[in-house]
């Protein structure tokens, strides 16, 4: 919340008590009498203080329209988007037409109001950072049913707060709660919309809930914003092969291992696709290719034990009728 002051010299005084209230508000600032040194470079405290300063105070007065250094100092704030704050020092003064859209004020008591609410605000947003860290940290130790408390108490004073609603979707995804993990994540998207991280978090909870044609749906406008996303894709795969549409999946799967080669978990979807096609010999394959990779792949692994039965009984049968 850094602010500069910008004044003519003849203006020094006024400089000074606005210097103060924001002393008093603790509000960090730039003051050129206190923080400009003997033998600084005039030139460079200036723009280096106006680049990391989120404001400018311009003290608008007949002096200060005629001052070069004044001037300077709002085109170049003007430039790298800082918001101006005109202050006039004679109610009767003419705004300047470079000025004249933005809002002014004239008294002291309103610029300190100004400052104050926004110390207010700061230290709300300071506490709802620690509140959603908090709950973050509840999630890593897996009290879910607390995080989500914890995430309740953001919303109730910023409704819309994304790392909020984000954050409780994946709580109430840990504890089962997927129609009301979806509706948070929905949420969420509101606030920003081309989050691809969201879109998939919600497929991923209509795939729980075995919505599959939900899933698919929400799905593509994850890859539509990113194609190469490998949670996106896997998605996909699941949702296909529960709409069965097992050839899908299995175009699907192909690509993601043209990027992930080692993924064990797709060589394990693209088993299971070619079991559910009848093609026990390929599915086999790609499951011990998958506990290859990673030999604590429960899917993989049940999925051999399962088409391993299948195929005896298939042998068995084809003996038996010879």
């Amino acid at each position: 919340m850094k602010t500069f002051i910008s004044y003519s010299s003849i203006d020094n005084e006024i400089a000074k008590s606005i210097s103060q209230i924001l002393v008093n508000l603790n509000v960090q600032h730039f003051f050129d009498k206190k923080d400009i040194n003997w033998g600084d470079n005039f030139s460079t405290e200036i723009t280096e203080n106006i680049t990391s300063c989120k404001s400018v105070i311009v003290i608008i007065s007949p002096a200060s329209l005629k001052s070069l250094w004044v001037l300077f100092e709002i085109g170049y704030a003007s430039a790298l988007g800082k918001i101006i704050l005109p202050f006039l020092t004679h109610p009767s003064l003419d705004v300047p037409a470079y000025l004249s859209h933005l809002h002014h004020i004239k008294d002291l008591d309103d610029l300190r109001n100004h400052f104050a609410q926004m110390a207010i605000n700061q230290t709300d947003e300071d506490n709802l950072s620690k509140y959603l860290a908090r709950g973050k940290h509840l999630i890593n130790a897996e009290y879910y049913e607390e995080a989500v408390e914890q995430f309740n108490e953001i919303l109730e004073i910023q409704p819309d707060n994304l790392g909020a609603l984000s954050c409780k979707g994946d709580a109430l995804n840990h504890i089962g709660f997927y129609e009301e993990a979806i509706d948070s994540y929905t949420k969420a998207i509101k606030t920003d919309p081309k989050n691809k991280t969201l879109y998939v978090d919600i497929a991923y909870n209509y795939n729980c809930l075995n919505k599959f044609q939900e899933a698919l749906s929400t799905i593509e406008k994850a890859i539509t914003i990113d194609p190469y996303n490998i949670k996106a894709l896997m998605n996909k795969v699941k949702a296909l092969g529960g709409l069965n549409k097992h050839k899908a999946a299995m175009e699907v799967t192909k690509e993601v291992l043209k990027i992930m080669p080692l993924n064990d978990m797709a060589w394990s979807n693209l088993g299971a696709s070619f079991g559910m096609l009848g093609d026990i010999k390929s599915a086999l394959k790609c499951l011990k290719k998958a506990m290859k990779i990673n030999p604590n792949n429960e899917q993989a692994k049940n999925n051999i034990e399962h088409f391993s039965q299948l195929k005896y009984r298939s042998e068995l049968s084809e003996t038996n009728n010879s």
